[in-house]
């Protein structure tokens, strides 16, 4: 990092919720290196959090999803090999100084591998999976304790001497989103009430992380009908069936928008009130727009994965086998005994704190 101005690409590939939690280590880089050309390698599933980030220089998407689909046909092998050495040629064309390896796995070896950066940092053995520590010229440890995934990304900043303590997270929010959100809102009026997000999707590969539609549902009356909510029900690609299920159990009148894109949902979540999921990119989304959020853990431990740097109640069961990091289950309890009216005091208790907060004398908002 001796060069007057340095090209650094960070690696950070997925999912939605890793990328945003990578964030703050980008806004700490670009503080401390104001003039540096700074990059980004991401997979195309998170690729449009980073669209247009005013910190970023470029962004440099792997196209996982399409080279999947070309691979299932012999004839679709030389495209995918041809894509792969385009991309290799475009990070190799930028002529990296610096590879920061925040992903820690096989895969962002490989693919830091293309960039053929001159130095390559990452975490120790320990602190990474599959081999990726030979990847690398300098490797980080980190502290036994757990820490927030946030931190564990601001350490691998700290080796280097770069500031951290004013990190924060510098979510873009494009104009599109934010004039979807406002013509939704619009639309459906719903009178002057806290406007409540409800998000009941999971990627599959979390499926078991999933708190109850019922559950759901149960909450939604009582915001409508108790708290005078307007309660807006989001969903992610192939999660209508779930958020239509919810409006069919519900006896109060809630709206499910079609987002078109995660941009698109970002704008809607910065209105809310509250934002209600499980452990979800969503969640991490609303954390990072400093929206209040009830977040709802299960299998993974909150204080790794939890909501970072906004107003948060955090609700888990007290089951004898969280948190387990499991992959799959037959009998989510820990999600399952989650009441339905915990929840729903942890909103008014939130919307309560933030009626207090706005009013305090000298307050921005």
């Amino acid at each position: 990092m001796q060069k007057k101005t340095p090209r650094i690409l960070m690696v950070r590939l997925s999912a939605i919720g890793d990328v945003v939690n990578t964030l703050p280590s980008l806004t700490a880089l670009r503080r401390c290196l104001p003039s540096a050309y700074i990059a980004w390698l991401v997979e195309d599933k998170a690729a449009s959090v980073l669209e247009g980030h005013p910190l970023l220089d470029e962004v440099f998407v792997f196209e996982r999803k399409r080279l999947a689909r070309s691979l299932k046909t012999p004839s679709g092998w030389s495209q995918a090999i041809s894509r792969i050495l385009g991309l290799q040629r475009r990070l190799r064309r930028a002529r990296f100084d610096l590879l920061l390896d925040f992903h820690g796995n096989l895969k962002s070896g490989l693919l830091g591998c293309l960039a053929d950066a001159a130095i390559r940092v990452g975490f120790d053995r320990k602190n990474s999976r599959e081999g990726n520590f030979l990847f690398n010229d300098h490797h980080v440890s980190l502290p036994r304790q757990r820490i927030h995934r946030v931190e564990k990304h601001l350490a691998l900043l700290r080796a280097l001497g770069v500031r951290t303590t004013e990190a924060s997270v510098a979510l873009n929010v494009p104009p599109s989103g934010r004039e979807f959100a406002s013509a939704y809102l619009r639309c459906i009026g719903h009178g002057s009430g806290p406007l409540v997000i409800l998000h009941p999707g999971a990627s599959a590969f979390g499926a078991h992380k999933r708190w109850p539609l019922e559950h759901y549902a149960e909450l939604a009356d009582r915001l409508v009908r108790q708290a005078s909510a307007r309660v807006v029900v989001t969903h992610g690609p192939g999660e209508l069936d779930l958020v239509c299920s919810i409006a069919r159990q519900c006896a109060s009148e809630v709206t499910l928008p079609e987002t078109p894109s995660l941009q698109h949902l970002i704008g809607l979540i910065e209105k809310a009130s509250v934002f209600v999921s499980a452990d979800t990119g969503p969640m991490h989304l609303a954390a990072a727009l400093k929206v209040p959020v009830v977040a709802l853990f299960g299998p993974k431990d909150p204080v790794i994965y939890g909501p970072y740097g906004t107003a948060s109640r955090i609700l888990m069961a007290e089951v004898d086998c969280r948190p387990c990091g499991g992959r799959t289950c037959d009998d989510p309890v820990c999600m399952r005994s989650i009441s339905p009216g915990r929840v729903f005091d942890a909103v008014l208790d939130l919307l309560a704190s933030e009626r207090r907060a706005s009013s305090e004398p000298g307050d921005p908002r």
